[in-house]
């Protein structure tokens, strides 16, 4: 389908090595954190002594805490906040 649309702009070989360069650093920075954020859930979960807690996202956005088995309601951001 995307064939046969016609666009303005078509970056050329060095401009995609330079997105291709970004999209690793991207990737990188993604693994990064969430390596951080399940750090910072296991604390969570040593502290709480609640063992399946995690930050609940949705849509890319943190929302609240919740548990994996479902067992205890969303806590909002705002009640966090």
């Amino acid at each position: 389908m995307d064939a046969d649309i016609k666009y303005a702009l078509k970056p050329n070989r060095k401009q995609i090595k330079i997105m291709k360069q970004h999209w690793k650093f991207l990737s990188d920075l993604r693994d990064e954190h969430y390596q951080e954020v399940e750090k910072l859930e296991r604390r969570l979960q040593e502290q709480t002594e609640i063992e399946d807690l995690e930050f609940f996202m949705v849509d890319g956005s943190y929302v609240g805490i919740g548990n994996l088995s479902r067992t205890m309601g969303l806590i909002h951001s705002h009640e966090l906040e």
